[in-house]
Protein backbone atom coordinates (compact mmCIF):
# COMPACT_ATOMS: atom_id res chain seq x y z
CA UNK A 1 0.00 0.00 0.00
CA UNK A 2 2.97 2.59 0.69
CA UNK A 3 5.25 3.18 -2.79
CA UNK A 4 8.32 5.33 -2.49
CA UNK A 5 9.85 6.13 -5.73
CA UNK A 6 13.43 8.82 -5.97
CA UNK A 7 14.10 10.25 -9.22
CA UNK A 8 17.45 12.44 -10.81
CA UNK A 9 16.89 14.18 -14.32
CA UNK A 10 18.58 17.31 -15.84
CA UNK A 11 16.89 19.22 -18.40
CA UNK A 12 18.58 21.61 -20.71
CA UNK A 13 17.46 23.54 -23.90
CA UNK A 14 18.74 21.86 -27.28
CA UNK A 15 18.03 24.96 -29.22
CA UNK A 16 18.62 28.11 -27.20
CA UNK A 17 17.19 30.11 -30.20
CA UNK A 18 13.88 28.36 -30.25
CA UNK A 19 11.18 30.89 -29.53
CA UNK A 20 8.85 30.25 -25.74
CA UNK A 21 10.45 27.33 -24.23
CA UNK A 22 13.46 26.34 -24.92
CA UNK A 23 14.56 30.25 -25.01
CA UNK A 24 13.26 30.54 -21.81
CA UNK A 25 14.88 28.05 -20.60
CA UNK A 26 18.04 29.03 -22.12
CA UNK A 27 18.22 31.90 -20.72
CA UNK A 28 16.88 31.78 -17.26
CA UNK A 29 19.44 28.45 -16.72
CA UNK A 30 22.28 27.98 -19.96
CA UNK A 31 23.74 24.87 -18.00
CA UNK A 32 20.04 23.38 -17.68
CA UNK A 33 18.27 22.47 -14.31
CA UNK A 34 19.49 19.52 -12.20
CA UNK A 35 16.64 17.96 -10.30
CA UNK A 36 16.91 15.37 -7.59
CA UNK A 37 13.89 14.31 -5.72
CA UNK A 38 11.56 11.92 -3.76
CA UNK A 39 7.79 10.63 -3.33
CA UNK A 40 5.68 8.84 -1.09
CA UNK A 41 2.07 7.01 -2.32
CA UNK A 42 0.08 5.37 0.33
CA UNK A 43 -3.25 3.51 -1.27
CA UNK A 44 -6.27 2.60 0.93
CA UNK A 45 -8.11 -0.27 0.42
CA UNK A 46 -10.63 1.65 -1.75
CA UNK A 47 -7.87 2.38 -4.19
CA UNK A 48 -8.63 6.15 -2.58
CA UNK A 49 -4.77 7.07 -2.63
CA UNK A 50 -2.47 9.97 -0.97
CA UNK A 51 0.48 10.98 -2.34
CA UNK A 52 3.09 13.53 -1.44
CA UNK A 53 6.80 14.46 -3.57
CA UNK A 54 9.47 16.93 -3.00
CA UNK A 55 12.64 18.02 -5.35
CA UNK A 56 15.15 20.12 -4.66
CA UNK A 57 16.28 22.31 -8.00
CA UNK A 58 19.56 23.27 -9.14
CA UNK A 59 20.48 25.70 -11.88
CA UNK A 60 23.78 27.04 -12.84
CA UNK A 61 24.51 29.67 -14.47
CA UNK A 62 27.64 31.95 -14.77
CA UNK A 63 29.29 29.67 -12.43
CA UNK A 64 26.52 30.46 -9.73
CA UNK A 65 24.02 27.84 -8.40
CA UNK A 66 20.55 29.11 -7.91
CA UNK A 67 18.20 26.53 -5.64
CA UNK A 68 14.81 26.02 -5.73
CA UNK A 69 12.25 23.79 -4.30
CA UNK A 70 8.87 21.55 -5.71
CA UNK A 71 6.15 20.29 -3.35
CA UNK A 72 3.21 18.41 -4.57
CA UNK A 73 0.47 17.13 -2.74
CA UNK A 74 -2.51 14.92 -4.38
CA UNK A 75 -5.58 12.70 -3.39
CA UNK A 76 -7.24 10.18 -6.01
CA UNK A 77 -10.50 9.20 -4.64
CA UNK A 78 -11.43 5.79 -4.70
CA UNK A 79 -14.00 3.31 -5.77
CA UNK A 80 -17.56 5.20 -5.41
CA UNK A 81 -16.34 8.50 -4.76
CA UNK A 82 -16.80 11.45 -7.34
CA UNK A 83 -13.29 11.25 -9.68
CA UNK A 84 -13.04 15.19 -8.45
CA UNK A 85 -10.16 15.46 -6.16
CA UNK A 86 -8.16 18.07 -5.18
CA UNK A 87 -4.55 19.00 -5.64
CA UNK A 88 -1.78 21.61 -4.14
CA UNK A 89 1.99 22.34 -5.87
CA UNK A 90 4.50 24.84 -4.48
CA UNK A 91 7.54 25.72 -6.83
CA UNK A 92 10.72 28.13 -5.68
CA UNK A 93 13.28 29.21 -7.10
CA UNK A 94 15.50 32.17 -8.33
CA UNK A 95 12.99 33.70 -10.37
CA UNK A 96 10.48 33.73 -7.35
CA UNK A 97 7.57 31.84 -5.81
CA UNK A 98 3.99 30.33 -6.41
CA UNK A 99 1.53 27.79 -4.88
CA UNK A 100 -1.50 26.52 -6.81
CA UNK A 101 -4.75 25.20 -5.84
CA UNK A 102 -6.24 22.88 -8.48
CA UNK A 103 -9.47 20.81 -8.39
CA UNK A 104 -8.57 17.37 -10.85
CA UNK A 105 -10.58 14.94 -12.75
CA UNK A 106 -9.19 11.47 -14.32
CA UNK A 107 -11.03 10.00 -16.55
CA UNK A 108 -10.36 6.52 -17.64
CA UNK A 109 -10.63 6.49 -21.75
CA UNK A 110 -10.20 2.53 -21.95
CA UNK A 111 -7.12 0.69 -23.59
CA UNK A 112 -4.18 2.28 -21.09
CA UNK A 113 -5.27 6.11 -21.87
CA UNK A 114 -6.59 8.39 -19.42
CA UNK A 115 -7.27 12.16 -19.64
CA UNK A 116 -7.08 14.48 -16.83
CA UNK A 117 -8.97 18.23 -16.60
CA UNK A 118 -8.12 20.55 -14.25
CA UNK A 119 -8.74 24.17 -12.99
CA UNK A 120 -6.74 25.92 -10.59
CA UNK A 121 -5.66 29.46 -8.67
CA UNK A 122 -2.38 30.09 -8.59
CA UNK A 123 -0.80 32.91 -6.12
CA UNK A 124 2.36 33.54 -7.30
CA UNK A 125 5.13 36.02 -6.63
CA UNK A 126 8.04 37.44 -9.32
CA UNK A 127 11.33 38.78 -7.42
CA UNK A 128 10.25 41.85 -6.01
CA UNK A 129 6.66 42.33 -7.81
CA UNK A 130 3.80 42.53 -5.52
CA UNK A 131 1.86 38.73 -5.33
CA UNK A 132 -0.44 38.27 -7.84
CA UNK A 133 -3.01 35.43 -9.10
CA UNK A 134 -3.49 33.36 -12.00
CA UNK A 135 -6.54 31.42 -13.50
CA UNK A 136 -5.60 27.83 -15.31
CA UNK A 137 -7.80 25.34 -16.57
CA UNK A 138 -6.15 22.61 -18.83
CA UNK A 139 -6.42 18.94 -20.84
CA UNK A 140 -3.61 15.82 -20.48
CA UNK A 141 -4.07 12.86 -22.07
CA UNK A 142 -1.88 10.16 -20.90
CA UNK A 143 -1.13 6.34 -22.75
CA UNK A 144 0.44 3.55 -21.96
CA UNK A 145 2.40 2.01 -24.81
CA UNK A 146 3.93 -0.55 -22.63
CA UNK A 147 4.27 -1.12 -19.18
CA UNK A 148 7.51 1.18 -18.54
CA UNK A 149 6.79 3.54 -21.57
CA UNK A 150 4.14 6.63 -21.31
CA UNK A 151 3.59 8.73 -23.57
CA UNK A 152 1.47 12.18 -22.49
CA UNK A 153 0.38 15.64 -24.22
CA UNK A 154 -1.64 18.23 -23.37
CA UNK A 155 -3.04 21.57 -23.59
CA UNK A 156 -3.77 24.61 -20.57
CA UNK A 157 -5.43 27.96 -20.89
CA UNK A 158 -4.08 30.57 -18.32
CA UNK A 159 -5.52 34.26 -17.21
CA UNK A 160 -4.00 36.57 -15.29
CA UNK A 161 -3.10 40.81 -15.19
CA UNK A 162 -1.15 40.18 -18.25
CA UNK A 163 -1.95 38.40 -20.09
CA UNK A 164 -6.53 37.87 -20.76
CA UNK A 165 -5.38 34.48 -22.51
CA UNK A 166 -2.64 32.56 -22.70
CA UNK A 167 -2.31 29.07 -24.50
CA UNK A 168 0.74 26.16 -23.97
CA UNK A 169 1.32 22.97 -24.62
CA UNK A 170 3.26 20.22 -23.51
CA UNK A 171 4.23 17.03 -24.37
CA UNK A 172 6.11 13.84 -23.30
CA UNK A 173 7.36 10.65 -22.72
CA UNK A 174 7.94 8.94 -19.64
CA UNK A 175 10.45 5.24 -19.00
CA UNK A 176 9.71 3.68 -15.62
CA UNK A 177 12.98 1.83 -14.82
CA UNK A 178 12.93 -1.41 -11.95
Amino acid sequence: RLRATAHMQHRQALDPTALFGESLTATLAPDGVDEVGGSLRWSSPTWASWSASYALLASGGLGQDSWGHAVDLGYEPGRGELPLAPAYRYRSGPGGVFHALYAVSDLDLGKRRDLRVQAGVVPYHKLHEPWDTVLTGGLEVHSELTERLRVQAGVEAASDATHRFDLRGNAGLVVSLP
